[in-house]
Parts: structure tokens; sequence; C-alpha cells
């Protein structure tokens, strides 16, 4: 019964998300941390004043395009985009089948 800990799990990549952005935002290469858990986040005020917790998803800009960053995103598995597993579809099927529609 996945969707029991739907709630523990989204818990724990919130904030394994909110560590990695901490992370990047420190590193020389980085330019900007999209991220609303960030004090440094352009809406991070607004984004505490609506809502009890941050996401799991974040972006983040380098300062200049190298050969280092390009290494990163052929590696496979570090960076993929953002797809709904099939646990969470599990967890709401009602909302998918509207997205769906």
């Amino acid at each position: 019964m996945a969707c029991v800990r739907c709630p523990l799990r989204l818990k724990r990549h919130e904030a394994s998300a909110l560590e990695i952005a901490e992370w990047l935002e420190g590193h020389p290469m980085v330019k900007a941390v999209n991220h609303p858990g960030l004090p440094s986040f352009e809406g991070h005020q607004l984004h505490r004043s609506q809502s009890s917790g941050d996401s799991g998803l974040f972006s983040f800009a380098l300062k200049q395009r190298s050969e280092a960053a390009r290494r990163l995103r052929q590696q496979p598995g570090v960076l993929q985009p953002a797809t709904v597993g099939a646990a969470t579809k599990a967890c709401s099927p009602l909302a998918f089948q509207l997205l769906r529609q």
C-alpha cells in the first residue's frame, strides 16, 4: 500500500531537495538556485506565507557553459526531466484521469 507511505516519502523528498539546493547555492560554478525553501529565492516570503512545506523540485543555472557542465548533463541518472512515477499515480488515480482528458 504505497499511499500510506506517500506523506513520509514526500517529506524526505522535500528535505533532500532543500539540502541539495543549499549545497548548489554555495558551489562556485552555480549562478542561481530556484528553490522556494531558500531564503535567497525571490518568492521565498510569499511561499512561506502560503505553504506549509517546500517542494522537491527546483532548478539551477550555471555561471558559464563548461566542459564540466556538459559532462554532468551527459551522466545517466544525474539530471533527469521530472516524471510522475507509478506509486504517485496509484495514490491519486482520479487526478491523473482528469489530466488525461
